[in-house]
């Protein structure tokens, strides 16, 4: 089927990841690293590079100290970064193309269940074809709109605003001469690396958010795919996976997303200087074992049990074709008697298929 005329679903095109992801790209890697530059020269400034000096003598003995270079989550988060950037990038480049694909596959097909559907005999094939085309159109137009929506800025805004508010309650409830640790983040002895910190990890949530509520539509509409259309799976399709690899392909990208988040978020709870247990830390934690799973099977799990049960439809229908001549040649081989040359050739052929289907 002609791909051209499927819309291409613009996951950007709301006017922040517009900006950010859509005209800068990859660009947005060179301004991660101008923001690290940023907390390096305010490390600078505030002389806690290598080493820190305790200000106002605090009235605690041995408090600990974490200078920029010994801190192991900078360094790994810095990487960690550009490594997220480009998959994500990646990622919401691949978007328009996975729905293109699935109908360049041709396994979207009308869904006969529904009362609307069209009889076989009723229009031609053409016509049958440009009407699941236009229904096609439709919901993606449906999808672009509510995955575009700017409902995602209040709900990341919202977000952002509870996470520092409580950020920032528990570092100034403890009083200064009572710190415990002191890292070249804290914004009560260094405002400007402090604010610095802030604002960064404020602008990576904001976007994560963004980012979460547009994915959720985009699951929610692979879900919702084998009620709005019959997927036909294609066992002989070249990509193994009956043509449904687009979608097993974003999955898989989602999973190197949450793969990046796992680190850093195991990495903050290993490595973390905070003086009181920072609930986000737990609550990522578990977030990110529910989420790993979540994201992977469940957009995936119709369209699964769906290629499943074609699957074991195909191999039955083969396996009925297949077995009387099976037979027929099996009895003659016992009987020494001369085999037919094409029924031979038709039963390597249907064992191929067989072969294929099964590993699908």
């Amino acid at each position: 089927m002609n791909k051209k005329s499927i819309r291409e679903v613009q996951i950007c095109g709301d006017p922040l990841t517009k900006y950010l992801f859509g005209k800068l790209g990859y660009t947005s890697v060179f301004i991660w690293i101008i923001s690290s530059a940023i907390l390096l020269l305010s490390s600078f400034y505030y002389g806690t590079v290598t080493t820190i000096t305790v200000p106002h003598g605090p009235s605690i003995g041995n408090v600990k100290t974490v200078p920029l270079f010994r801190d192991v989550n900078a360094f790994l988060f810095f990487i960690l970064g550009i490594c997220g950037i480009i998959i994500l990038n990646y990622l919401l480049k691949q978007v328009p193309k996975i729905f293109a694909d699935l109908w360049k596959n041709g396994v979207i097909q009308p869904n006969l269940n529904q009362k609307k559907s069209v009889k076989k005999n009723d229009k031609s094939h053409s016509e049958r074809i440009e009407e699941i085309k236009k229904k096609y159109n439709e919901k993606l137009k449906k999808l672009e709109k509510m995955i575009n929506s700017k409902r995602s800025y209040i709900l990341a805004a919202i977000y952002v605003s509870i996470h520092e508010s409580v950020s920032l309650y528990s570092v100034y409830r403890i009083p200064k001469t009572e710190a415990v640790t002191i890292a070249y983040y804290d914004i009560r002895f260094f405002p400007l690396t402090g604010m610095v910190m802030h604002m960064t990890y404020a602008t990576i949530y904001f976007f994560t958010i963004i980012i979460l509520y547009k994915g959720i539509f985009l699951i929610y509409f692979f879900r919702k795919l084998p009620e709005n259309f019959n997927l036909q799976v294609k066992p002989l399709h070249p990509d193994n996976c009956g043509g449904l690899k687009p979608i097993g392909n974003f999955c898989v990208g989602i999973d190197y997303m949450l793969l990046i988040f796992g680190i850093a978020v195991v990495s903050q709870s290993i490595f973390s200087y905070s003086e009181t247990t920072d609930i986000f830390i737990t609550f990522a934690l578990s977030a990110y074992v529910v989420s790993a799973i979540f994201l992977f099977f469940y957009p995936l799990w119709p369209i699964h049990n769906l290629m499943k049960s074609q699957k074991n439809d195909l191999l039955y229908k083969l396996n009925e074709e297949l077995d009387p001549i099976y037979q027929e040649v099996y009895e003659k081989i016992t009987k020494l008697s001369k085999i037919n040359t094409g029924k031979l050739q038709k039963v390597e052929k249907l064992d191929k298929i067989y072969e294929r289907t099964s590993r699908m």
